[in-house]
């Protein structure tokens, strides 16, 4: 007989420091992403929006200082006579810059950027970088959520392992990038679609998680035009997995195409225009080098 007996853990403590130290690797790398290699933002797209947001923060509206000849002249066309000072943005997505706006409004005695006296960091743009953090850890554990439902709990680990220690996530996750809500979105939407599915097998109502994917299939498409790609996935998946698959699909299209109409009739008002800006980015897909060349240009129709 052996001297030493063999230490064998319950299971129960065993799950306990399992589950810690996930959860200081969690905390230790977001740490060292926002206040360590965080060096400002690196989305175009971000930069934009947080000027939009800081806008709105100074209770200016939807303004951009972002100066577009595109849209100018689709203002101008529309008889709209709008000093570029005064520009309403009709490009961007509006859920981004709103939730940065109620931040930055919070936080506006410190908005003032004053190297010379404080920090070289902009502290708006890492308070950009602690949201966009934020979103990811969120994305992680609603995606090991709804793993861990479908599959279970070593697969729903192990995805969120990998999540966790996938550096080119957390650069778009901190880099200002719409594209980092909009994953929070699809975990949200993927998470109520599980339940739905789960439901739908089990005979019961499915209205309720249908409802939440439909929600963050709006705010998706608020969030970055191209998840229009996403939203579609989640239509597709509805009428082939789903018992009532017309319902369903007539239920979850409602609440993003309710938000697309409400913003292309404002888009409308404001440049007579329902694509507003944005429509040179539809019109880019057809031609090579993206909407750049369409934006710079000014041509009176």
């Amino acid at each position: 007989m052996s001297e030493h007996a063999p230490i064998n853990l319950p299971r129960p403590a065993y799950s306990i420091a399992l589950s810690l130290s996930f959860y200081v690797l969690l905390v230790v790398v977001s740490l060292i992403q926002v206040f360590g290699i965080f060096r400002g933002l690196s989305s175009a797209a971000g930069m934009d929006q947080a000027q939009i947001a800081r806008e709105m923060a100074r209770g200016n509206g939807f303004h951009t200082k972002f100066i577009r000849p595109y849209a100018w002249q689709q203002m101008i066309a529309a008889g709209k006579n709008v000093p570029p000072t005064q520009m309403t943005d009709t490009y961007q997505p509006p859920v981004q810059p709103l939730i940065w706006s109620v931040a930055f409004k919070a936080l506006e005695k410190y908005s003032a950027y004053e190297p010379a006296t404080g920090s070289a960091m902009y502290l708006l743009d890492r308070v950009i970088g602690c949201l966009g953090a934020f979103w990811f850890l969120l994305t992680i554990g609603l995606t090991h959520f709804t793993i861990r439902r479908l599959f279970d709990d070593k697969i729903a680990l192990f995805t969120s392992l990998i999540l966790i220690l996938c550096q080119p996530l957390w650069e778009v996750a901190v880099s200002g990038s719409p594209q980092a809500l909009v994953m929070l979105w699809t975990a949200v939407a993927f998470w109520c679609f599980a339940h739905a599915l789960q439901r739908s097998e089990a005979e019961e109502s499915t209205w309720l998680p249908l409802a939440g994917v439909s929600i963050a299939c709006g705010l998706m498409a608020l969030t970055h035009w191209m998840a229009l790609w996403i939203v579609t996935g989640f239509l597709v998946a509805s009428t082939m997995l789903m018992k009532r698959s017309s319902a369903s699909v007539l239920f979850v299209v409602s609440f993003p195409a309710l938000c697309l109409i409400g913003w292309c009739m404002r888009n409308y008002v404001v440049c007579g225009d329902a694509l507003g800006a944005a429509k040179a980015t539809f019109q880019s897909l057809l031609v090579y080098g993206g909407d750049e060349p369409l934006q710079r240009d000014f041509i009176l129709m």
